[in-house]
């Protein structure tokens, strides 16, 4: 199932089935993965709603994270009236 998709192609809180697009997994691995927490999730009733930097940061455990990086580059840019 090749969508052509790339994550920023995804809406900011992604489903379990977003997850299966973008990592090429099962549904039962999606579902073992937010259920240990591995991948962490947000549980509104009985679905779940994934943030996609939670997404990043299980893909890149030993990366920072970019967003908070550059929303405060952005936030300090327009404090400093360069924005």
């Amino acid at each position: 199932m090749n969508t052509g998709k790339q994550l920023s192609d995804y809406e900011e809180v992604l489903l379990p089935k977003d997850i299966m697009e973008i990592l090429h997994i099962s549904r039962s691995t999606v579902y073992k993965l937010l259920d240990t927490g591995e991948i962490k999730s947000i549980r509104v009733g009985n679905a779940y709603r994934i943030p996609k930097r939670n997404l990043t940061a299980f893909m890149f455990p030993d990366s920072k994270d970019l967003s908070s990086t550059s929303e405060s580059a952005r936030i300090e840019k327009k404090k400093g009236g360069l924005e």
